[in-house]
């Protein structure tokens, strides 16, 4: 009688280890805590009434910058409006559609008077950035420091600009996108700068409503490679960067990871054994 209680005890501790033994391999991945990026980037990027709940690849504010794409940060002004800079210009961000991948931006030195710091074309980064397809022709000249005869050019309106610390005339043709030919202008105008709008400013243009066609922006497109296999698979979108020194880019060929609850994975949260190493 011994013998079988003996065997029954032995029986039991074999059931009970094996179910401790399971129990230790199961229940850490239930109770651990979140990778601390896959949380962080859980966090939108929102400022102002009309930019809302933006993801990747724009970062900025409390959303870190691995959450996103270097050349994609946004700064929120006094919670009204979002800036994004390419090189050295400034774009007011009017709307970011993320389903088309399509953001709405205006420059940001002509926003408040048509009068620009420096006389530079529009420059978008076109390694980031590409002009939609309805905004690929519209856009018009603004012209600078410019001599009285400006006066006698048909179809123009005036207004006046400090160059280099004189006040100037400067103006534009309000006919320019309709297809109309523009004279020779650089005999009376040392300066001009051409400036991208949308096709539906062309009314404003027409009506002499200079700034708020140039207000209305124009569209350019973007992309987000590799980031909706991430999503589908329960990741979080990010760049491969260190998050102590965020300039540190392991490959520079393809800097996207994918931040899942318990490591950081290439692609998807179901596309490789192994993390992605992070200097700390």
């Amino acid at each position: 009688m011994y013998s079988q209680l003996y065997r029954q005890f032995i029986l039991l501790l074999h059931s009970v280890i094996i179910a401790i033994f399971c129990n230790l391999i199961v229940l850490p991945a239930s109770f651990r805590h979140d990778d601390d990026r896959f949380v962080a980037c859980s966090q939108s990027y929102s400022c102002g009434s009309t930019i809302q709940n933006i993801g990747y690849p724009f970062w900025g504010n409390t959303r870190h910058r691995y959450c996103g794409k270097e050349g994609f940060e946004l700064k929120c002004h006094h919670n009204q409006y979002s800036l994004i800079e390419t090189g050295p210009q400034k774009f007011r961000v009017l709307k970011i559609n993320s389903p088309e991948r399509i953001i709405t931006i205006a420059r940001d030195d002509l926003w408040d008077d048509f009068c620009p710091g420096i006389f530079t074309e529009t420059n978008l980064g076109h390694a980031l950035f590409h002009i939609a397809p309805n905004n690929v022709r519209y856009f018009f000249r603004l012209f600078y420091d410019c001599s009285g005869k400006i006066s006698l050019l048909q179809n123009s309106s005036s207004f006046r600009c400090k160059v280099e610390g004189r006040e100037r005339i400067a103006f534009y043709f309000s006919g320019q996108l309709l297809g109309e030919k523009l004279p020779n202008l650089t005999s009376i105008c040392n300066n001009y700068i051409r400036v991208r709008v949308s096709w539906s400013s062309v009314d404003h243009l027409r009506a002499g409503e200079f700034g708020k066609a140039l207000n209305k922006g124009f569209d350019v497109e973007y992309t987000a490679r590799f980031c909706k296999p991430c999503e589908s698979s329960g990741g979080m979108c990010g760049s491969n960067c260190s998050t102590s020194n965020p300039l540190t880019v392991y490959s520079t060929s393809n800097p996207f990871v994918c931040f899942c609850r318990d490591k950081a994975l290439p692609k998807s949260c179901a596309s490789g054994k192994y993390p992605v190493l992070f200097l700390h």
